[in-house]
């Protein structure tokens, strides 16, 4: 009887077998790791574009935070500026100087300067306030000197200050109060006449 060796064979299929398992093993961790290089790469990209909106709106926020303060800055000169008014509606109110003359150095006064502080004292008037620049502060004093109610007009000082991170000019001058021409109307004239003496006919 003839006998035929099957374990060549055996040992032949089970190699096989391993080598097909040890296959499957290494496709399934390239597989496994294709998977996660593309998850990281995705979850980099989101987070790079994250980073990116952050980044933006974070400009954004630094604008509008810069434009609010800008904003308030404005207000806040606003409201110097209505302070300034009122005090010298007060002033006209209280009559504490002549009311043509705080009419004209309203005219007189450009935009971007503030009074601070006016006085007339014994027809020296003296003032002080504040302009963006030394432009504006000359132009006040052209439109003071032109002025028929403001005479001998100096500048007796002009000094560059910091408010709020704003450069502003701050400025003193002195001048003379130019009395008011008295001219005669219809009324100086009819009392002229009624008081020159009546001819008995």
């Amino acid at each position: 009887m003839i006998k035929i060796n099957l374990l060549p064979v055996r040992e032949s299929q089970k190699r096989e077998k391993v080598r097909e398992q040890v296959l499957i093993l290494v496709a399934c961790a390239i597989f496994v790791a294709i998977g996660c290089v593309a998850a990281y790469t995705t979850i980099l990209a989101k987070i790079s574009q994250k980073n990116d909106a952050i980044s933006e709106q974070t400009k954004i926020i630094e604008q509008l935070t810069k434009q609010i303060g800008e904003v308030e800055k404005v207000k806040k000169l606003q409201g110097e500026l209505q302070s300034k008014l009122d005090i010298l509606g007060m002033l006209k109110a209280n009559k504490t100087g002549p009311a043509h003359m705080l009419d004209e150095l309203s005219t007189a006064t450009p935009e971007r300067l503030w009074i601070e502080t006016f006085d007339n004292i014994a027809g020296v008037v003296n003032l002080s306030g504040m302009g963006v620049n030394e432009e504006v502060v000359a132009t006040f004093l052209q439109q003071l000197e032109s002025s028929s109610y403001y005479m001998n007009v100096e500048l007796q000082s002009l000094e560059q200050v910091t408010i709020d991170g704003n450069k502003l000019n701050r400025f003193k001058i002195v001048a003379k109060d130019e009395p008011v021409p008295v001219k005669k109307g219809n009324d100086d004239k009819a009392v002229e006449k009624k008081s020159q003496p009546v001819k008995k006919p």
